[in-house]
């Protein structure tokens, strides 16, 4: 009898750690875009070009049929000019077409908070996800989007580096800081991970580094792997489908 409860323990035992086996086995862990699922959309944006000839912005709609459809949203003129300048050449004395190294010093010796460089940081990846999305060719041109596209992976690290040369210690000891004699910027844990991560993911490439402007054939462009870009869009609250910051609603003219 003993035997024979034992042995019914043991078959109960068996069959509850099978459908656990089987339950994980075909689970699938909720995507970034399922856990940020429901955010209300932002106020329409009201800034930005985009080629009006062929559409028309309009307030988002959840459901859509022609001649109404999805693309990204338009990118600021503020932002767009700004991304463009970090590819410039440095220049002095306000020389035409180029960076000025006086506002490089400027930007370097303001006092500026952590936050201040997430917010331009989020602003400069939302600006990537929108060049990278169907339809944006449709409407920011072919050869300009891919222009930006490149422009902006380079803002990014930019923007970092000069992050680097604020906070205390820096993100990497082995390169060390410069133009600042004490950063004192002081970031908690998670910030850190962050910047790490950001810091981790701008890579050395010479990609088309001939087709823009005279400069040395290598670049610093931004490039994360899987694993960091859902680290880096977790941690900047980034929705990659957000209604009226990422995708936007159109009416076709055509």
């Amino acid at each position: 009898m003993i035997s024979r409860k034992i042995l019914i323990l043991f078959g109960v035992i068996l069959s509850v750690a099978g459908i656990g086996i089987w339950s994980n086995l075909h689970y699938s862990a909720p995507s970034l875009d399922d856990i940020l699922a429901g955010d209300p959309p932002c106020t329409l944006p009201l800034d930005g070009e985009y080629d009006k000839s062929a559409a028309e912005l309009v307030h988002y709609q959840a459901e859509i049929k022609d001649p109404y459809f999805y693309a990204p949203c338009p990118i600021s003129r503020d932002l767009e000019k700004d991304i463009i300048s970090r590819f410039k050449l440095i220049g002095f004395d306000d020389e035409k077409d180029k960076r000025q190294w006086q506002d490089i010093l400027q930007n370097m010796n303001n006092n500026r908070d952590i936050d201040s460089f997430k917010k331009k940081i989020r602003d400069f990846i939302v600006t990537l996800i929108k060049l990278q999305m169907e339809g944006s060719s449709r409407l920011f041109g072919a050869a300009g989007s891919g222009d930006l596209l490149a422009f902006t992976r380079i803002a990014i690290c930019d923007e970092v580096a000069i992050a680097h040369h604020h906070i205390k210690g820096g993100l990497d000891p082995v390169i060390g800081q410069d133009y600042l004699d004490n950063p004192v910027l002081e970031v908690n844990k998670q910030d850190r991970i962050l910047f790490e991560t950001l810091y981790r993911s701008c890579r050395m490439t010479i990609s088309n580094a001939f087709r823009y402007t005279p400069c040395t054939l290598t670049r610093v462009s931004f490039y994360p792997s899987d694993k960091d870009w859902g680290l880096i869009l977790r941690a900047l609250k980034i929705n990659t489908k957000q209604p009226n910051e990422v995708i936007c609603t159109y009416k076709s003219r055509s």
